[in-house]
């Protein structure tokens, strides 16, 4: 048994332990599988928004483009590299720039301000404390 976890070794860390249980591994995949999929719709459903008329598939692009774009942090809330991912992920769609703009500028505040809202109540309830 012990040689099966040899291949793992670098999850001694408490990060990786999860991959020791594949039960919980594989429950951890599907909740991960359900967040990109929520993901995905909340693309889609901005770019429905804003009258973007582009393939489903250009909703995928635009996630793996944001992804990449805010991969490595420039500035605070990475403002302006999540817009600039999505613009580049639907120009090829022949999607206008201010079009791309605005999906850009949408989804970075529908993923924002509801875990602003949410720390903004939290921190009504730990100032009470």
């Amino acid at each position: 048994m012990k040689a099966k976890w040899r291949l793992f070794g670098l999850c001694s860390s408490a990060g990786l332990e999860i991959v020791r249980r594949p039960s919980l591994f594989g429950k951890a995949l599907l909740m991960e599988l359900g967040s990109w999929l929520l993901d995905f719709a909340c693309v889609l459903a901005v770019m429905r928004a804003v009258a973007v008329s582009a393939p489903a598939a250009s909703g995928l692009l635009v996630l793996l483009a944001v992804n990449l774009a805010i991969a490595v942090p420039v500035v605070p809330g990475n403002l302006g590299t999540f817009e600039l991912g999505a613009l580049a992920a639907l120009q090829p769609f022949g999607v206008a720039a201010e079009l791309g703009l605005a999906v850009g500028l949408l989804y970075h505040m529908a993923q924002v301000l509801p875990i602003a809202a949410l720390a903004l109540i939290d921190s009504r309830f730990v100032a009470r404390r």
